[in-house]
């Protein structure tokens, strides 16, 4: 785990476990609190929304937070939703990135404003493990739930931090085999060599370097696709994926089922109809972001799709 520590910049408790991300998702929700708690949940994409239903589902009430003109929520508009409601609030759980839209929060930020008002900070980050450079033990961000890491497709690392072990002594949703304590019982601990591996080559290029080497080679992609014709919608998205709109084009689903046929990771984009995610953020070298490129183009031409 000291290599997975490095990357996370923490000392707290982690638990390998080999959960999808929506049990990770949940751990975090019974393990934190009770029927009837109201927790704020930034929504700016589906891991959001899906975690905001996790929680209904368990009785607690849900404040969707969203921000300005469309963009991921700032810690400031978390402080000023909590001098608007000056209690009652029991947790905020939130996305760092939302690889459905590329938006991505200030997570120090959001941690901050929760432990300068006493509430439990929950965060999920699993798409920006590997790529960030995080602190974790610096930030008032008291339980990360590291879901499916983009790194890594097969299971679930929890970082269990004081407050959170306190806060699951009090939490009164039902839970069983995703009690802290069981996890801990049947977690081997016993992460895949290959994906240690990977991250021992990572490290040897230290976490600093591999943030703004990606953000190079995301800056890279996207300026190719704007030379293709086609639309970035956002231009402050996280390194680790893109957004592309195909505006006008009526054969989406059909780009969407060719790239994924060539083995590159795609999706709809997040309530938005005519624009694709396409994700890069395991690439380290350029000559990487040209094959993803050189797929792109030649699942566009298949589908008869052409920049504006």
């Amino acid at each position: 785990m000291e290599t997975i520590r490095y990357f996370l910049g923490t000392d707290s408790d982690i638990l390998f476990c080999p959960l999808p991300k929506i049990l990770g998702l949940e751990v975090a929700v019974v393990n934190a609190f009770s029927p009837g708690d109201t927790v704020v949940i930034p929504v700016f994409g589906e891991t959001g929304e899906c975690w905001a239903s996790i929680a209904e589902a368990f009785g607690l009430s849900v404040i969707r937070l969203g921000g300005y003109g469309g963009e991921a929520p700032s810690p400031e508009d978390l402080r000023l939703l909590f001098w608007t409601r000056e209690r009652g609030i029991q947790g905020v759980l939130v996305p760092h990135v939302e690889g459905t839209t590329g938006l991505w929060v200030d997570l120090a930020g959001f941690g901050e404003v929760c432990r300068s008002f006493g509430v439990l900070c929950v965060a999920e980050v699993g798409e920006s493990f590997g790529i960030f450079p995080f602190e974790l033990d610096r930030t008032g961000v008291d339980f990360v739930v590291v879901a499916e890491p983009l790194l890594f497709q097969g299971g679930t690392f929890l970082v269990i931090g004081e407050r959170a072990w306190e806060a699951r002594g009090r939490a009164r949703c039902p839970r069983y085999a995703l009690d802290f304590s069981r996890i801990q019982e049947w977690s081997t601990g016993e992460v895949p060599r290959s994906f240690v591996e990977r991250l021992e080559v990572l490290r040897a290029i230290g976490k600093e370097a591999l943030w703004e080497r990606r953000k190079h080679l995301a800056e890279l992609f996207r300026k190719k696709v704007q030379a293709l014709g086609f639309q970035i919608p956002q231009e402050e998205l996280f390194p680790s994926v893109s957004i592309v709109e195909l505006y006008g084009a009526t054969k989406s689903e059909e780009v969407l089922s060719l790239l994924r046929e060539q083995g590159i990771r795609a999706g709809r984009a997040f309530r938005k109809e005519k624009a694709l995610w396409v994700r890069h953020g395991d690439t380290l070298e350029e000559f990487e972001i040209e094959s993803i490129l050189e797929v792109f183009q030649k699942s566009l031409r298949e589908a008869g799709v052409n920049g504006s």
